[in-house]
């Protein structure tokens, strides 16, 4: 599960100024690199994305850090705790892309 809010910088996801943000949804990792995300994104006040379903893929390193990616959006860095119980995440791209959290686990399949 995740959740997250902060404040978007131009230029993204379209934006051209300083703009509230804020997204909630959970993350399935399928355990071989690939998954899904659902999730909701507000922009400025407008739900731009609801309960919508994006294909993922991520890498898992010996260190415990990794690389996540939305498909057609957003990528993060991973900083996973050893038990696989939650990891750390920061946005790498788009530029001006908000998001810091930690995400936890809350199922084991």
């Amino acid at each position: 599960m995740f959740a997250e809010s902060g404040v978007l910088l131009p230029p993204a996801f379209g934006v051209t100024t300083p703009t509230l943000a804020a997204d909630a949804g959970f993350h399935i990792f399928n355990g071989d690199g690939t998954g899904t995300d659902t999730v909701t994104f507000r922009i400025g006040g407008v739900i731009v994305l609801e309960n919508v379903t994006a294909p993922t893929f991520y890498t898992v390193n010996a260190d415990c850090t990794g690389k996540y990616t939305v498909l057609n959006g957003p990528s993060s860095d991973l900083f996973i705790a050893p038990d696989g119980s939650e990891f750390a995440s920061i946005s790498t791209a788009p530029a001006g892309n908000y998001p810091a959290s930690i995400n936890r686990r809350v199922a084991r399949k």
